[in-house]
């Protein structure tokens, strides 16, 4: 989930809506979940929400806030289908 900002003065946050979770604020993560992550290159206008080895119960809807005067947001729909899995071939 990406979502591109082009003032760099402003914060960007994400939130888990079904549990109203913020799950970051600029680069700050407030999750225990170190699966979560927010990439955020030098000065680039990109900020993506990372979920490593996504699982089912991580679908729902995540919320990309900008703190801006109104705020504004936009909603991202994840639908995880499967399940990851991690197979090595030793030889």
């Amino acid at each position: 989930m990406q979502l591109q900002v082009v003032l760099f003065t402003l914060q960007v946050s994400w939130m888990r809506k079904r549990d109203m979770h913020i799950l970051s604020a600029g680069i700050f993560m407030y999750t225990s979940d170190l699966r979560f992550q927010v990439i955020h290159p030098d000065k680039s206008e990109n900020w993506t929400l990372q979920i490593k080895s996504p699982q089912q119960r991580d679908s729902g809807v995540y919320e990309c806030q900008v703190s801006t005067e109104p705020k504004m947001s936009l909603n991202y729909s994840l639908n995880v289908v499967g399940e990851y899995r991690l197979y090595y071939l030793l030889v």
